[in-house]
């Protein structure tokens, strides 16, 4: 306030000088967000990047409880807290049991041992759904119990629970992160905790499915007959099988009777055409092989009678006369399609993880708006194999019409042709309907979809 008022002349500078201050204004608050926008960018590809180390790791043969600490020291160091715990449901009684943790104490250990909180972890068990406890003091389920006593001796005021769930559906345990003070997590840190979460469940599953392998090879050696695995005897001198279990049937489609009826040449031709070099190279070397137990290990994909091509692995012994000639090769023949599919499901993930990384890197050195969304789209185009990437911002001029203002993939002709409207009528398109809802959709096959249909 100026003493005496403000005169026309004062009013009329006010008024002409009142668009720059509001320009700079507006140059500031939207620097303030680049920044925080950086900030956030540089703590993604920090997060991103642990991840990716630690999906590395967790790619190599290792035991479940180191694999399981280390998670946890990741999301301890991505979610700034010093207190963690993994928990795997127990396959008998379906309970929750503690394998791993960190930061907390022997009475922490010893409550929840095998006994999960009924308010917190266990709730998140039923639900099959994350439960976020912002303040435990404040939970009324809590109050008076044995429980609470334990966390508050722990300093425990906040615990996010978080199932672990394989790629079946099945969930196989719980990761559970404590805060020393009330705290609403925020996005940031749930999503990368879902990925940690996510991790687990992978390294858990993998975990049991080694070790069902472990207990079925066991069992091949007790009881041959029955076992998962197909075991044969392959004739050197005449080329022919003089053996093959029953269990061939199960794993190739053929009897015994009809694979070993054969010849050599119908054989090969199962073979997938990429793999049938690389099974021959391995039998000349098995045969040629002078080691007195010379043994060897082959995987390739076979068709089968019912199934298509599927991945087998053979493990082989050559077995030789008296005289130390080779006569016969013995082995045994698993389906590891799943365990194929498996290692492919943990490599795209590692590509995956490698591309976000790259581009949160691209996209941080980025600084003008437009840049930076025209840059996404061009990444989602040639990192992440998308045929057609675009951007549309609702207009702010009311008109109801989003066509792409930033894309990559596919031809301008095409991507010209994109109108989307913002009114009811247009609910049925997928982009539409997620302006309306502001839930992402996600459409498996565009040529099956109702939207292609008429209403």
């Amino acid at each position: 306030n100026r003493p005496g008022g403000y005169t026309r002349d004062h009013l009329e500078a006010l008024r002409a000088l009142s668009p720059t201050v509001i320009e700079v204004l507006m140059r500031q608050r939207a620097e303030v967000a680049m920044q925080a926008s950086e900030r956030r960018l540089a703590r993604d590809l920090d997060g991103m990047t642990r991840l990716q180390a630690l999906s590395t790791r967790l790619a190599q043969p290792d035991d479940l409880l180191p694999l399981l600490r280390e998670i946890l020291t990741a999301a301890a160091e991505i979610t700034g807290t010093r207190m963690g715990s993994i928990q795997v449901v127990d396959a008998s009684s379906g309970a929750l049991h503690l394998v791993a943790h960190q930061g907390l104490s022997p009475s922490y250990v010893e409550r929840f041992a095998t006994n999960s909180c009924p308010a917190i972890c266990g709730a998140a068990q039923r639900r099959r759904c994350r439960v976020i406890v912002e303040d435990v003091c404040a939970l009324p389920e809590l109050q008076g119990s044995a429980d609470l006593a334990v966390l508050a001796a722990n300093a425990i005021r906040c615990v996010v629970s978080t199932p672990l769930i394989c790629h079946s559906g099945r969930l196989v345990g719980m990761l559970n992160n404590h805060y020393t003070a009330p705290h609403p997590p925020s996005d940031h840190e749930l999503r990368f905790i879902d990925l940690l979460a996510r991790m687990a469940a992978d390294v858990i599953e993998r975990s049991r499915a080694e070790e069902a392998l472990r207990a079925s090879e066991a069992m091949c050696r007790e009881v041959l007959e029955n076992s998962r695995d197909a075991l044969y005897r392959r004739n050197l001198i005449s080329g022919t099988y003089d053996y093959f279990s029953p269990t061939i049937e199960q794993l190739y489609g053929y009897t015994a009777h009809e694979f070993a009826a054969l010849c050599a040449e119908e054989r090969e031709q199962l073979l997938h055409p990429d793999d049938r070099q690389a099974y021959r190279a391995h039998n000349a070397a098995l045969e040629a092989s002078t080691e007195p137990l010379a043994t060897d290990t082959v995987e390739y994909r076979l068709k089968t009678k019912r199934h298509g091509y599927r991945w087998f692995c053979a493990r082989r012994r050559l077995m030789r006369d008296t005289e130390g000639n080779p006569i016969a090769l013995i082995g045994t023949v698993r389906d590891i399609e799943e365990e194929k599919r498996a290692q492919q499901a943990i490599a795209q993930r590692l590509e995956d993880l490698a591309a976000l990384a790259d581009a949160s890197q691209v996209l941080s050195r980025e600084s003008d708006e437009d840049n930076i969304l025209q840059r996404a789209c061009a990444l989602a185009v040639e990192r992440f194999g998308l045929q057609l990437a675009w951007i549309g911002l609702v207009p702010e001029d009311g008109s109801g019409i989003v066509v792409p203002m930033y894309a990559a993939g596919l031809d301008e002709a095409y991507r010209t042709r994109i109108k989307l409207s913002l009114d009811s009528s247009g609910e049925r398109q997928p982009a539409t309907r997620v302006l309306h809802t502001g839930q992402a959709v996600v459409v498996d096959d565009i040529t099956n979809a109702s939207f292609f249909s008429p209403p």
